[in-house]
């Protein structure tokens, strides 16, 4: 894995800026919430579509030390609650290694699965905007850059915009390598995705509903 700064690095911290964010750099994993019981749904942001993508977490597994959570990523109908699986992503998400992907399977693609040998880096522990990380593993090159901090509306908190980190995931492949994890991804503190958008689809996934029980697992 290795690392490029691309933007100037913030010495200073004034008051008044986002908590979340120091002299070293915003706490990445605060942004991509996997603890309690949890679910997302969203719709495009186009309305061309006449199902909703529904994301289901499911139970801890611990991989090289991390707690991993695999969220399910599934079609559901918007008629007739039909559910059909599309794909799985495995997702951490802690203070000491930021924000990673240790596997996907894509049910689309004939149940293909890739666990990666080196686990795909979305975001370092800290990070400022500007800053990329690129890892390679598995004939694979992702880089991921926090592009950007700031509102990312959607269908489900509809007052103030939430406020998130903007990252740009691409692999260099041309045409794309087919990833559902390639793509922009705009993450809410505590809540993870407020919006995102995948290559293959020209419009944005837009949060309509979420379910949080600290409690839960």
């Amino acid at each position: 894995m290795m690392r490029a700064v691309q933007g100037a690095l913030l010495v200073a911290f004034a008051a008044g800026c986002d908590p979340e964010f120091t002299y070293s750099g915003f706490q990445t994993h605060n942004y991509m919430g996997l603890d309690g019981d949890r679910n997302w749904a969203y719709v495009l942001d186009d309305n061309t579509l006449e199902w909703r993508l529904k994301v289901d977490k499911g139970p801890e597994e611990t991989r090289d030390g991390s707690a991993v959570y695999p969220l399910d990523y599934g079609q559901e109908n918007l008629g007739t609650q039909e559910y059909t699986l599309l794909y799985t992503i495995w997702w951490s998400s802690d203070s000491r290694d930021g924000i990673r992907i240790h596997e996907i399977m894509d049910e689309r693609a004939g149940k293909s699965s890739i666990a990666f040998e080196t686990p795909i880096v979305i975001a370092d522990p800290q990070m400022i905007p500007g800053e990329s990380v690129t890892t390679e593993t598995d004939g694979l090159t992702i880089v991921s850059t926090l592009d950007s901090q700031g509102s990312c509306p959607n269908d489900w908190i509809t007052g103030t915009p939430w406020d998130c980190l903007n990252f740009e995931v691409d692999d260099g492949a041309e045409g794309g390598s087919g990833l559902p994890l390639i793509g922009r991804w705009e993450l809410a503190t505590d809540y993870g995705p407020s919006r995102f958008q995948q290559t293959e689809y020209t419009s944005d996934w837009v949060l309509s509903t979420a379910y949080w029980d600290e409690s839960g697992d």
